[in-house]
């Protein structure tokens, strides 16, 4: 679930390295540490960043949200 203790310290691990490690596309680098694998173009529309959120935040929701997906979870 994505309030659980375990999720919510994962992602904001992962936003932390991010900020500080991350060269090149954030959301490229969230997307191979969690499911190994790039964005698809239409999946990258679904993360755009508002104005009014801190990068911080931001990452951290992201994070929050493909930890919580089954394919994060459950490997064939």
């Amino acid at each position: 679930s994505l309030n659980q203790p375990l999720v919510i310290d994962a992602a904001r691990a992962l936003a932390q390295q991010i900020e500080q490690d991350a060269s090149g596309d954030p959301l490229d680098y969230l997307y191979r540490k969690i499911l190994q694998r790039h964005p698809l173009p239409e999946e990258r529309k679904l993360f755009q960043q508002p104005d009014s959120v801190s990068s911080e935040a931001f990452w951290i929701n992201q994070a929050r949200t493909l930890l919580s997906l089954r394919e994060a979870t459950v490997r064939s």
